[in-house]
């Protein structure tokens, strides 16, 4: 049963999901275009492909999670998400209200007001449902249900990998309480994929780790400043929810100097479980990208994986900015009002919904128009998945429509057979692809059938103006 307090929220809620989830049914278009499309095609063609459940890449947990839905189509895979991120709203406010916040519904919405956050509802990534893991397990975990935080939070590196930089960390907590076999339940998940890959498909009990798509370095991705996530903070928090996170930062961690061995029980769960995993989830992207390491490419969504962290402290940090105007019960009102007026307006002025095809993938649909009116008895390749996409076309089995993925010693003339179509984009070709351009240059080889350009030009992550070409093996 819902507490008579709790209500209010939740039926705002529900409300609200309604309305976001009518916006992601209108969406034609999606933030992450490739990734979203690559993760939505590894869960549905996962029941006919097995294998797909243990795929790296695609995050198994996430895998298992989407198959189901994602037989419906893409949009119920998105509806999947929506109904993940405001689960995550729920237990935000639930936990920001057990560390004894006055106002704790601001969690729940600055979560689903942050930027970053609002638009990867309406995909079918996988940053929202770390979030929701990441959110239950902390709850369950500081109202002392140590197993069951601990069984959820084991499976969050099978979402995204960096859940094996947070658990060590959460692990603290447990082992300052003596908290032994929780501590050991940690493990869980890790175990039962590792028997699983190791019995069913790689024949090696330490795939999950020998295995990692992260290790090999991409040297087209770069590196960049080592700010980079913090200065693009009116994209991804949003920037009145960052100067609430930053407020709640400052008096968390004043209260902590002050008063740190009179600290209250709810103060150092918020530190070590909320604050700790928060900071090292920033530092670890921003030294990755700053760096140029671990395939980072300075993706500054990684930071909805744990959004619902940064708006406890947010929450704080706005709780501290409405006690300025405790003896004066108006104004407080009005800030209040105006504080979250500015919250709601964030993610419209980058993320509208519904949200319409971006000029990549507006390119891609117009190519995928273009094939339906003028079919070639040959094959066609591709490097965007977008295509297989668009297709319905299974990606992960040698039919008309397949991937192009790059082989050290087999160029696409010696691959490619006569009547064979090959769509080369300036952004997955060269780099992912990688198939640089001048590999489809020879002309008794290759015939360009079509260019296709974006309405207003626009360069990819490598500073090159995007474009796609559809060449014909002669």
């Amino acid at each position: 049963m819902i507490a008579n307090d709790n209500k209010k929220i939740f039926t705002f809620l529900i409300a609200a999901f309604v309305v976001v989830s009518l916006l992601v049914i209108l969406s034609t278009g999606a933030h992450q275009g490739g990734d979203t499309y690559q993760h939505f095609m590894i869960a549905k063609w996962a029941f006919k492909h097995p294998y797909l459940f243990l795929d790296h890449w695609g995050k198994p947990f996430f895998t298992a999670l989407f198959a189901p839905a994602s037989q419906l189509g893409y949009t119920a895979a998105k509806l999947l998400n929506t109904v993940l991120g405001f689960t995550a709203a729920w237990y935000t406010f639930l936990l920001a209200k057990h560390f004894r916040h006055r106002l704790a519904w601001p969690a729940a919405f600055m979560l689903l007001c942050a930027p970053i956050y609002f638009v990867h509802l309406n995909s079918a990534m996988t940053e929202i449902l770390f979030s929701t893991i990441i959110i239950v397990s902390t709850y369950y975990i500081a109202t002392e249900r140590w197993y069951a935080g601990a069984l959820i939070l084991s499976f969050l590196p099978f979402v995204r990998t960096e859940g094996f930089v947070l658990i060590p960390f959460i692990s603290l907590w447990f082992l300052m309480h003596k908290k032994w076999l929780p501590f050991i339940a940690l493990g869980f998940g890790t175990i039962v994929y590792s028997i699983l890959g190791g019995l069913f498909f790689f024949h090696d009990f330490l795939w999950v780790f020998n295995k990692n798509p992260y290790e090999v370095e991409l040297d087209f991705y770069g590196s960049g400043n080592w700010h980079h996530f913090i200065s693009t903070n009116y994209v991804t928090w949003g920037v009145p929810t960052f100067i609430a996170l930053c407020a709640g930062t400052y008096w968390l961690a004043r209260t902590a100097r002050r008063h740190f061995n009179t600290l209250e029980i709810e103060i150092k769960k918020e530190l070590f479980l909320v604050v700790l995993p928060a900071i090292v989830f920033l530092l670890f992207h921003s030294l990755a990208w700053w760096l140029g390491k671990l395939s980072s490419v300075g993706e500054i969504r990684v930071l909805a994986s744990v959004m619902p962290l940064y708006a406890i402290i947010a929450s704080r940090g706005f709780n501290w900015m409405v006690e300025r105007f405790a003896d004066d019960k108006k104004k407080s009102i009005r800030f209040q009002t105006f504080y979250c007026v500015l919250i709601l307006v964030m993610p419209f002025l980058f993320f509208p919904l519904p949200m319409k095809r971006m000029k990549g993938q507006a390119v891609m649909h117009d190519i995928s128009e273009w094939l339906e009116e003028h079919p070639y008895q040959g094959r066609v390749w591709y490097f965007d998945p977008q295509i297989a996409f668009e297709a319905d076309a299974d990606p992960f089995e040698p039919t008309i429509i397949r991937p192009y993925f790059f082989k050290k010693d087999s160029l696409p003339a010696q691959r490619l057979r006569r009547g064979d179509i090959l769509i080369w984009d300036a952004h997955f070709g060269p780099n992912e692809g990688r198939t640089p351009l001048s590999q489809l240059s020879d002309t008794s080889q290759f015939q360009m059938l079509k260019l296709f350009k974006p309405e207003k030009p626009f360069e990819t992550f490598d500073s090159v103006n995007y474009e796609v070409k559809v060449f014909l093996r002669k």
